[in-house]
């Protein structure tokens, strides 16, 4: 041995003399009988499964002609040990689900250092996932002054910050360094954060800077897109994530109130670093000697923690002063002081004074006005002016080649009422207590897809735009639309639901075994019982996944329309009068939403296909 060398493996077993020499000069013996060293290495295997989730590993150590045989002491995805402490043996299996994408090798070792690798395996990266928790929001902070008047001023310190959750992202590719400090498989990232400045989500450009910091700062206030990139595999991109960044300070925008008796509060606030909390006290109980105030003016009865308000039928009830709901019921007219605070700091607190009015005798009649015609189109309203609860229809006309994109209503307050598409170009609202104005977009229709397989002269191309366009339906791919594909009951109930503008179910009882709660299609078939559109193959099915047919659409159509009367000859030799679609079919001629398949034919059981029920649609909803 060399001098201070403490280990020496021989090559082959048998009989050996040890002899040590210590500093006195001193050398002792000692026969020592070895065994030969175990120099056979484990077999490793890596593969990945059939649908590429999860890799399948395999670790064995096979004997050899060494006396004894070692065990696997570590296995290593990578960077990654997949046994436990202490745990050691002869064979090992089992599988490891996949977060990221990348290469991947498998490494077994034994004690006496032995290593089996395996082959390399490549995973295509995963979809970059970012949870909605991963994601917090420091709000914006802001410097008070005087103005020369006396009032006060506040300026932005620009200091909002976006911080994510590193650990919580998956997908991408497997990133080595991250890996080994997370201790579990991991992707390197960088982060855009973009603003919002107009109408169009922007994207990322070849100019937009990416940041691997998990905080990105220096924001002021403002919306915001948040887009996520693998660092190691640039084209994969997930977002936009919209993100709103707010004043710390608690503000009050809008106070929305509703005729007394049963008058209602509803206050609408940002700020705050924790939830808001809502208040609210009668200054007239107040003038009554009825309430009194505490020095931080909040109403102090028997405690600062409840309050006396007047219920519309005369009595004083008690109730919690704060409370996390924004809206307060059942108030007498008179006056109030709306109060908002943070929960976390309740010195960050705002109010503002409003009044509950009592309606006047018949209502009072608000303007419903068009501020400007839309380009390509026009807009006409019945009536011209309205009480509140009233209905009032929209009719839009676009010019030839131009569809709807949006229809916008707005109160005075600024609030965005709520707009139902009812076909044939008409939209209806129910009045709110103000006056409204009304706009509409329109865009060129040949301009809004470019699928491979919806050629710009096939009969149905426009309607593809407008479904596409009214979110009725998307393609089957980016580029495709399968046109020729056939559709579900489930697919047509939902495009039927969808073109008419995605109204709420009333009722929340499924009266089909078929239909899960978490089926894209469940809205849109309690609706459509609601609506007496379909009743379901049976008391208890509704047959999804069943093909629909022209009869089937077209039934569904009318009924949509509340079945009305077509008082038209039958032109089709294959409809029978009394076919439960008949006269469905003969509206459906007379509304210009089908000429059949033939001019003597409409071929009823025939699948209906994506592209005659998107253009089913279109003439009725959308031409």
């Amino acid at each position: 041995m060399e001098p201070n060398e403490d280990t020496l493996y021989p090559v082959l077993r048998g009989v050996y003399r040890a002899a040590v020499k210590g500093e006195g000069g001193v050398t002792s013996y000692r026969f020592v009988n070895l065994d030969e060293r175990d120099s056979n290495a484990p077999v490793a295997s890596l593969s990945k499964n059939a649908d590429g989730t999860a890799l399948i590993y395999a670790v064995e150590k096979f004997a050899s002609d060494s006396d004894e045989m070692t065990q696997i002491t570590s296995i290593r995805l990578n960077d990654l040990e997949l046994l436990k402490t202490d745990e050691s043996g002869y064979r090992f299996s089992g599988s490891y689900v996949l977060t990221h994408g990348g290469s991947y090798v498998l490494t077994a070792t034994d004690e006496a250092g032995n290593k089996g690798v395996s082959g390399e395996v490549e995973v295509d990266p995963f979809p970059i996932v970012l949870p909605e928790s991963a994601i917090s929001i420091t709000k914006v902070t802001e410097t008070s002054s005087t103005d020369e008047k006396g009032q006060t001023v506040y300026t932005s310190n620009s200091d909002g910050k976006v911080t994510i959750d590193l650990s919580q992202i998956t997908g991408g590719v497997y990133d080595s360094e991250a890996s080994k400090a997370a201790g579990k498989a991991a992707g390197s990232y960088g982060f855009a954060l973009l603003p919002v400045t107009g109408k169009d989500t922007p994207v990322p450009d070849e100019d937009t800077q990416w940041k691997k910091a998990d905080q990105l700062t220096g924001l002021d206030v403002g919306d915001y897109v948040l887009y996520v990139r693998d660092a190691n595999a640039p084209a994969v991109i997930t977002g936009p994530i919209a993100l709103t960044m707010e004043f710390l300070r608690v503000i009050i925008h809008d106070v929305a109130t509703t005729y007394a008796p049963n008058g209602s509060i509803t206050v609408t606030a940002t700020g705050g670093a924790g939830a808001l909390e809502y208040a609210i006290y009668s200054l007239d109980l107040e003038a009554s000697g009825k309430l009194t105030i505490n020095d931080q003016g909040t109403p102090n009865d028997d405690s600062d923690d409840t309050m006396d308000t007047v219920q519309s039928d005369g009595t004083t009830v008690s109730r919690a002063l704060w409370q996390e709901t924004n809206t307060l019921t059942k108030l007498p007219s008179g006056k109030y002081i709306v109060k908002v605070r943070d929960s976390n700091d309740h010195a960050n607190c705002a109010e503002r004074e409003v009044r509950v009015h009592v309606r006047s005798s018949g209502g009072a009649v608000n303007s419903v006005t068009v501020p400007e015609q839309p380009e390509h189109g026009t807009i006409s309203v019945s009536p011209s002016s309205a009480s509140e609860g009233k209905t009032v229809t929209i009719t839009i006309t676009p010019d030839e080649g131009y569809g709807v994109q949006s229809v916008t209503v707005t109160g005075k307050n600024g609030k965005n009422i709520s707009v139902t598409a009812i076909g044939s170009g008409k939209y209806s609202f129910t009045m709110p207590g103000t006056a409204v104005t009304i706009k509409a977009e329109l865009v060129p229709l040949r301009d809004i897809v470019t699928f491979t397989d919806v050629p710009a002269n096939a009969y149905y191309a426009d309607a593809v735009s407008w479904a596409v366009l009214n979110g009725v339906t998307k393609g089957t791919s980016e580029t495709t639309f399968s046109p020729d594909a056939s559709c579900t009951r489930a697919q047509a109930v939902t495009f039927l639901w969808r073109a008419a503008g995605s109204p709420a179910p009333k009722s929340s009882a499924m009266p089909f075994t078929d239909v899960d709660a978490d089926a894209y299609h469940h809205d849109a078939v309690l609706w459509a019982v609601e609506q007496d559109i379909t009743n379901g193959t049976s008391d208890t099915t509704f047959s999804p996944n069943a093909t629909c047919t022209r009869a089937q659409i077209v039934t569904f159509l009318w009924r949509s329309q509340a079945s009305p009367a077509a008082g038209a000859v039958n032109p089709f030799a294959d409809v029978a009068d009394n076919a439960y679609y008949a006269e469905a079919v003969k509206w459906a001629v007379l509304e210009g939403v089908t000429s059949g398949t033939t001019a003597t034919t409409f071929s009823p059981n025939d699948n209906c296909t994506r592209a005659q029920i998107v253009t089913f649609l279109w003439r009725r909803f959308g031409e």
